[in-house]
This record gives C-alpha cells, sequence and structure tokens, in this order.
C-alpha cells in the first residue's frame, strides 16, 4: 500500500504548496459490492470520509488553507453514457446529486461519493514563508 503521508511530506518538501484530491467513499453508494470492485481496479486504496483526507494531511504536517468539494459536473456523469438512454440517466444522476449536495452537503457525503480537494500548506507556513526568499 502507498504510504500518503511520506508522499505529502515529499511534495510539501519540493513545493510551497501542495493540493490533494481524492473520492470521498466512505458512502452507502460505495459500499456496494460493484462499486468496491470498481475503485479496486481503477487503484483506489482507501475509502476516506473528510475527516480522514485532513488527517492526513495533518499526519504529514501541512494544515488545510482551503478546500472545496464538488458531486461531479454533468460533463463527468456523461462520460461514461451511452445512447440517449444512459444520458438521460446521467443526468438525471446529476442533477438529484447536485442539489442535495447543495442543499444538505453532509448528508450527500453520506449517500454518494463527493471529491474533496484541498490547498495544504506547511505547518506555521506564514512564519516559514518569511524566512524564504521572496519570489521573482
Amino acid at each position: 500500500m502507498a504510504d500518503h503521508v511520506a508522499l505529502l511530506r515529499e511534495a510539501a518538501r519540493a513545493s510551497r504548496a501542495v493540493v490533494v484530491e481524492v473520492p470521498l467513499e466512505a458512502n452507502l453508494s460505495a459500499r456496494r459490492a460493484q462499486k468496491r470492485t470498481h475503485a479496486v481496479q481503477i487503484g483506489h486504496l482507501q475509502h476516506l470520509d473528510r475527516s480522514g483526507a485532513r488527517a492526513i494531511v495533518a499526519r504529514a504536517g501541512l494544515s488545510v488553507a482551503g478546500e472545496l468539494e464538488d458531486p461531479l459536473p454533468l460533463k463527468a456523469q456523461l462520460f461514461f453514457a451511452a445512447g440517449l438512454p444512459g444520458r438521460a440517466a446521467a443526468a438525471a444522476r446529476w442533477a438529484v446529486r447536485a442539489s442535495l449536495h447543495g442543499g444538505a452537503p453532509a448528508l450527500a457525503r453520506r449517500l454518494f461519493t463527493v471529491h474533496y480537494a484541498c490547498l495544504c500548506l506547511p505547518d506555521g507556513w506564514p512564519q516559514r514563508a518569511s524566512a524564504r526568499a521572496p519570489c521573482p
């Protein structure tokens, strides 16, 4: 299994900031056997929720400076849709997910996969940044 903490530490050592993007798969939909099989096939190693993702970031000595989450845009939902019925189903799925996530994001995260991204900075970054040479 990959060492996510070591990877983030190295990325932070080599850069001023790190962006982490993960699917939040600790939800009812992702527990289905078909979804788990697909997740393994595409290389998903963890079944994270938002706090789990933030815990990995913290163990790497980073702080979350900003974050966002998205139930995936319509274009992503349509990507694998075949034919008119598939596209209609994908569009309906997107409409339900986007509406639910917009009105009740915590409930949406418990029901289906939401993608999470955060901008991570080294702990104490404002103090450390002032000690660095200014950017050209």
